[in-house]
């Protein structure tokens, strides 16, 4: 954290505190859904899922998106987080293209926010 200058350390450190605990009370009753995109990355994949799976506010649920894999990335899924929502593309749009189609689904199915992941990102699990 960088304090800006002429703050006081400890008030801009409570300040943003006091921010962060307004922004996770709005999200109280909110509908969230994480979308992960990959490509050819199940242990990396593994791992983010793992990490948003331990968050301390729970999402409500995970959409990943198969970015057209060539390995077993999308059978892992299917096979060790079967309750996890799955969608196989049949080319390669990369990350854009692959994050469209996620945070479009994840507004069909109802959801009012959308947390957005690469496969290789590892939330701490107070992150949410």
């Amino acid at each position: 954290m960088r304090v800006p200058e002429g703050e006081d350390t400890v008030n801009y450190t409570k300040h943003c505190q006091d921010e962060c605990r307004g922004a996770k009370a709005l999200l109280r009753g909110q509908s969230i859904a994480a979308v992960v995109v990959t490509y050819n990355r199940p242990d990396k994949l593994r791992t983010t899922l793992g990490s948003l799976q331990s968050q301390a506010h729970p999402v409500d649920e995970i959409i990943v998106i198969d970015n057209s894999s060539q390995d077993v990335t999308g059978a892992m899924v299917r096979a060790e987080f079967p309750w996890f929502t799955c969608m196989q593309m049949p080319e390669n749009t990369g990350p854009a293209g692959g994050f469209s189609v996620g945070m479009q689904t994840a507004f069909i199915h109802g959801h009012d926010w959308v947390w957005l992941f690469n496969d290789d990102a590892f939330p701490e699990p107070d992150t949410l």
